[in-house]
């Protein structure tokens, strides 16, 4: 009978690891490539500067903290407008040098010519079997003010989607509750 138990304990630590495996940075990395092009509007068919962002060892070590601590909730991706640099300086290879994707858990405000895209997990863990879009949530910064984004998000998408749900469950109707 200890024999039993003994091979159930020993054979536990090779199914969990299973279980609890998470999302793999090549696996990300693809998923960053297909999303972050369209929502930042780069229209560089080669992905050059997404390349050169992601293969620094600093932007690497903010997506590889993102897909393994529970504590990092959040990666944020920015893309400078280099439209305006480019023209300035005349020199249409300076992208190689200064690429204009800024990678990080710390999610901030950049400058006001700085378009961002948001990840947040929905759990505390990305899990490898499950797909990427049904455990993250993306928001989308666009250039100019922070308040004018944040009231665009309020007042066109989180209110009114806040507003419906309070309608359909008949929330509203609970004496005490001001929830809207």
């Amino acid at each position: 009978m200890a024999d039993s138990t003994e091979q159930e304990v020993a054979s536990t630590p090779q199914a969990a690891p299973v279980v609890a495996q998470g999302v793999e940075i090549p696996t990300f990395l693809a998923y960053l490539r297909r999303i972050v092009p369209v929502l930042l509007d780069d229209d560089d068919p080669d992905l050059k500067a997404l390349q050169a962002a992601v293969a620094d060892k600093q932007h690497l070590e903010s997506i590889r903290k993102f897909l393994t601590d529970p504590q990092a909730p959040s990666l944020i991706v920015q893309r400078s407008s280099v439209k305006e640099d480019t023209e300035e300086s005349g020199d249409g290879d300076s992208d190689s040098n200064n690429a204009p994707y800024i990678l990080s858990t710390d999610v901030h405000f950049g400058s006001s010519k700085m378009a961002s895209v948001v990840f947040i997990k929905r759990g505390a863990q990305l899990e490898g079997d499950k797909g990427l879009a049904s455990q993250l949530r993306i928001m989308n910064f666009s250039e100019g003010s922070p308040y004018e984004t944040l009231h665009a998000y309020i007042s066109n998408a989180v209110g009114p989607y806040f507003k419906s749900y309070i309608k359909e469950t008949g929330k509203a109707e609970r004496d005490g509750d001001k929830m809207a």
